[in-house]
C-alpha cells in the first residue's frame, strides 16, 4: 500500500450498504484501501485486529451490538472512526467537534468526500476510541430513520407505540399513522431507540412507556396501551419489568 494511502475498514450489518460504500471509495475517494469489512460487533473488531486500519466507517445501529458496544470492546486502539448511520443529524450532534464524523445514510458522496477530506487532514494523529466514545451521546430528541425502497423514512419515536418482532423484520406501531414493517430485527430497533422510555417487555417486544394506559399483574403481566393493544410482559424477567415500570412510571 502506498505510503499515501489511508487504510480503512467498513463494519456494517447490511451487504449492500458496504458494497455501495466501497463503490463509492474505490471511485471517489482513490486515497483509501479497503482492507476488510464486517458485517457486526465480533466480525467488525475481528478486522480492526487483523488488519489493524487507520480509519474505521462504523454503522451505529446492528443487530447483536451498535457501534458504539464495538468501540467499547475494542478498548485503546487508535484510529479514525466515521459512523454511518440512519440517524438524522440531531440524533448524534455530539460527536460534531470529537476526532469523528458521520455520514447519513444513504450514503451521499459529497459527504463521503467532505469526511475523507477531514481524516486526510488529522491521519498522524488518531484518537483513543476509549476516550472519545466517552464524549458521544445520542440526543433524546433524535428521529429515528426507517429503510425504505427508496432511502429512508424519519420517524418521530415519541409517535411510535409499540415495535413488535416478526421473524427477521419489525413491526413498527405508531398513534399517528398505523403500522410500518421494515426489514431490521428487534435488537437493531431496540439498539436505535436510545430514548429512556422505551424498554423491552418481552422477547418478542418494546413499548413506549408514555404510550402505557394500563398495568395488569394478572394472566402474567401485561400492559394496555393508549391504542388499546395488550402487550404480554416476558416471565424471565417479569419482576424486572414491574420495577423499572414502578420507578419510571410512579405507581402510587
Amino acid at each position: 500500500m502506498s505510503t499515501s494511502q489511508i487504510s480503512c475498514v467498513i463494519i456494517d450489518d447490511e451487504e449492500n450498504s458496504i458494497k455501495v460504500l466501497s463503490r463509492f471509495l474505490q471511485e471517489y475517494c482513490p486515497d483509501v484501501k479497503i482492507l476488510g469489512t464486517g458485517n457486526n460487533v465480533d466480525t467488525g473488531i475481528e478486522a480492526i485486529l487483523e488488519h489493524n486500519p487507520q480509519l474505521v466507517f462504523l454503522d451505529i445501529e446492528m443487530p447483536l451490538g451498535s457501534g458504539f458496544d464495538l468501540l467499547e470492546k475494542i478498548g485503546t486502539h487508535k484510529f479514525h472512526v466515521v459512523f454511518i448511520t440512519a440517524y438524522d443529524h440531531y440524533a448524534i450532534q455530539a460527536i460534531k467537534g470529537q476526532a469523528v464524523d458521520y455520514i447519513l445514510k444513504p450514503v451521499d458522496i459529497d459527504d463521503l468526500v467532505s469526511a475523507v477530506e477531514k481524516v486526510k487532514k488529522k491521519i498522524k494523529e488518531p484518537k483513543n476510541v476509549s476516550e472519545v466514545l466517552k464524549k458521544l451521546e445520542i440526543d433524546a430528541k433524535a428521529r429515528l430513520a426507517i429503510p425504505t425502497l427508496y432511502g429512508h423514512r424519519f420517524l418521530e419515536p415519541e409517535h411510535i407505540v409499540h415495535v413488535k418482532a416478526d421473524g427477521s423484520y419489525s413491526v413498527i406501531y405508531l398513534d399517528n399513522e398505523g403500522d410500518i414493517m421494515v426489514s431490521k430485527n428487534l435488537k437493531s430497533i431496540e439498539n436505535a431507540l436510545k430514548q429512556d422510555y422505551f424498554i423491552r417487555v418481552h422477547r418478542s417486544h418494546i413499548v413506549n412507556l408514555n404510550m402505557v394506559k394500563e398495568f395488569h399483574k394478572n394472566d402474567g403481566g401485561y400492559l394496555v396501551m393508549k391504542s388499546g393493544e395488550r402487550i404480554e410482559i416476558g416471565a424471565s424477567n417479569r419482576q424486572q419489568i414491574i420495577d423499572t415500570l414502578n420507578a419510571r412510571l410512579n405507581f402510587l
